[in-house]
């Protein structure tokens, strides 16, 4: 995890997060973050990232692809 510490500006604010390795099964994927929270969910095919973006109740989502060097 990178981020998540308390802003200067007060317990209501936190700095942008970026969560590594959240799987789909995660409260974190499941529900719609409003905050500046960035989860990471691996994933080998694109068949299985469109089931993944298909199978949540959260409003947007975005899909990226990286390979492994």
């Amino acid at each position: 995890m990178l981020g998540g510490k308390r802003h200067s500006l007060g317990m209501s604010f936190y700095e942008p997060t970026v969560v590594g390795n959240v799987s789909n099964d995660m409260l974190l994927f499941r529900e719609e973050v409003f905050g500046p929270v960035a989860p990471l969910i691996p994933f080998k095919t694109e068949e299985e990232a469109v089931h993944m973006a298909n199978d949540t109740n959260a409003g947007s989502l975005t899909i990226s692809r990286a390979a492994i060097v």
